[in-house]
C-alpha cells in the first residue's frame, strides 16, 4: 500500500451492512520537515477522483498553517514567559546596581569632603608655617648681619639677647607647628 501527495491510493476496501466502503490516505509535507496525514473514508471510490486532490491539499494547507500558528503561538508564549523573567531578572540586578551607586556616591562624598577638610587644614597650616616661622628667622638673620658691622662685645652685649629671643619665638613656632600637624592626622 502507498501512501503519496498526487494519485488516489488505495489502503483498505471492507463492506458495513450494504455498503462498500474505502479508505484512502495522503501524506503531505509541510514547511519545517514535518509532515501531515489525510485519510478519508468514501462510501464508493466514484465519489473521490483524481481532480478533488488540489482541493484536499488545500484543506491539507489550511490544516498545516493553523498547526503551524498554533506551535508558533506556543513558542511565544514560551519565549514571551522566558522574556519576562529575564526582564525580572534585570530589574531585580538594575535595584542592585543602582544601590552600589547610592553607597559609592556616598563614599565618594564623604571622601570628597574629607580632602577638602584636610586641604583646608593643611593651608592653614603652610599660611601658618609661613608667617610664624619666616618672622623669627628673618629677625635672625638681621640681627646676625648686623655683627659684620659692630665688634664682638657691642654685638653680644646688645644684640645676643634679641637673637636668643628671636631664637625661642622661632622654637615656640616650630613646637606649634607640630602640635598642628598632629592635629591634622
Amino acid at each position: 500500500m502507498e501512501i503519496f501527495e498526487t494519485n488516489i491510493p488505495f489502503l483498505k476496501q471492507w463492506t458495513e451492512g450494504q455498503e462498500n466502503l474505502e479508505k484512502r490516505g495522503w501524506k503531505f509535507a509541510l514547511v519545517g520537515g514535518s509532515y501531515t496525514m489525510i485519510t478519508l473514508t468514501s462510501i464508493s471510490p466514484k465519489l473521490f477522483a483524481t481532480r478533488h486532490i488540489p482541493i484536499l491539499r488545500l484543506v491539507n494547507e489550511v490544516i498545516g498553517s493553523k498547526i503551524r500558528n498554533i506551535q508558533l503561538l506556543s513558542q511565544l508564549k514560551l519565549n514571551n514567559t522566558e522574556l519576562a523573567k529575564l526582564t525580572q531578572t534585570l530589574q531585580v540586578q538594575n535595584k542592585k546596581i543602582e544601590c552600589l551607586i547610592i553607597e559609592q556616591e556616598k563614599v565618594i562624598d564623604s571622601r570628597t569632603k574629607d580632602l577638602k577638610d584636610s586641604n583646608k587644614k593643611l593651608g592653614s597650616l603652610i599660611q601658618y608655617n609661613a608667617h610664624q616661622i619666616r618672622e623669627p628667622l628673618t629677625r635672625i638673620l638681621s640681627l646676625v648681619e648686623m655683627k659684620n658691622y659692630l665688634d664682638e662685645k657691642e654685638f653680644i652685649s646688645d644684640f645676643f639677647p634679641m637673637i636668643e629671643v628671636a631664637a625661642m619665638d622661632l622654637d615656640n613656632s616650630v613646637q606649634g607647628i607640630i602640635k598642628k600637624s598632629e592635629m591634622l592626622s
